[in-house]
């Protein structure tokens, strides 16, 4: 392992089920690789949804198509997952969902363990169990396009956003005017509101994905940030981080 990887080991029941509930969300493309060391095989699918009271992830079929000549029921399989918070690593069994050989589905048992990993050099820190608002301001000083989002991870040199709903044709390598990003934890308990961001600075489009009908989700470069704005980055990353934590702990 790289050494500048940082790795974070979940066990806790909830915080195994919100990252596989992420994962189906994102439609995120799903690796599964036998532990044939002669003849390894990768097989690629998605999450369709959860089934956690029979302890199953269902998935839609593994393509290639002949997984069940690589794949027996009792063998364990290595699962990986990239996503917006890292990638994720768990093991399981992969079996037909039911006797159907017409059935579109199968299944991945549910882990007990799943690590994470992401990049310390450009360490980004997840943002969706807390309440944000993106507003990209797009176009000329004449004619300003307004789009509205979320904000799902960020870090010192940019961050990851979803729009559900976007009106404007946008590219990969594109400007932003200014992205204005703010971001609060509300604490149910204490009835409190911390705000943990709150931000405005030029961008750059450096990741565009169409997700469902309108949906868009985008990466984001910060451009230049002075360094008021990159202590309040930092502060930001280093308290989000914490509270993750705290609550996968918990």
């Amino acid at each position: 392992m790289p050494a500048n990887d940082l790795v974070k080991t979940i066990t806790k029941e909830e915080s195994i089920h919100r990252y596989l509930r992420g994962m189906a969300d994102q439609q995120a493309a799903i690796s599964i690789g036998t532990r044939d060391k002669e003849n390894p095989r990768t097989f690629s699918t998605h999450i369709a949804r959860l089934d956690n009271k029979a302890q199953k992830i269902i998935i839609h079929q593994p393509t290639p198509s002949d997984w069940q000549s690589h794949i027996k029921p009792s063998e364990g399989v290595d699962i990986t997952c990239r996503t917006d918070n890292g990638t994720i690593n768990f093991e399981g069994t992969l079996q037909p969902l039911d006797e159907d050989e017409s059935t579109m589905y199968c299944h991945l048992s549910m882990p007990s363990e799943m690590s994470r990993r992401q990049q310390r050099t450009s360490f980004r820190v997840s943002a969706v169990q807390f309440q944000s608002q993106v507003t990209l301001h797009l176009g000329s000083d004449d004619e300003t396009t307004i789009e509205v989002g979320a904000c799902k991870d960020i870090s010192q040199g940019g961050a990851m956003i979803f729009l559900p709903r976007c009106n404007s044709n946008i590219t990969t390598g594109d400007d932003v005017n200014k992205v204005d990003i703010n971001i609060v934890d509300i604490d149910a308990v204490d009835i409190r509101i911390n705000n943990l961001l709150q931000i405005s600075l030029p961008a750059k489009i450096c990741h565009a994905e169409q997700t469902g009908k309108h949906g868009l989700r985008l990466g984001l470069h910060f451009i230049d940030p002075d360094p008021a704005q990159l202590n309040a980055l930092r502060a930001a990353i280093v308290q989000m981080e914490r509270l993750n934590i705290h609550r996968e702990t918990a």
